[in-house]
């Protein structure tokens, strides 16, 4: 639907099980949102409890290459995993 900022205010200490194949532990975080309304197309969604989302967390600042790079070379991780 659109984007948020949000400014990352918890990380959890204990390490969730990967999901699935190919993906990796990961922690719980809190965020706190920017807005509680999302707009997009001129439309206003307000946001409710309950509702899931994924974020991307910005750590540095990567170029578009190194990005795609990046996604790539976790899915050949993943494949050479299942071997």
């Amino acid at each position: 639907y659109g984007q948020l900022k949000a400014t990352v205010i918890g990380v959890g200490r204990d390490a969730l099980p990967p999901q699935g194949p190919g993906e990796e532990a990961h922690f719980p975080i809190s965020l706190e949102l920017a807005s509680q309304v999302l707009e997009r197309q001129g439309r206003r969604f307000e946001l409710q409890p309950g509702m899931a989302l994924e974020a991307q967390l910005q750590l540095k600042r990567v170029t578009l290459l190194q990005l795609i790079f990046s996604k790539l070379n976790r899915g050949m991780d993943a494949v050479r995993s299942l071997r």
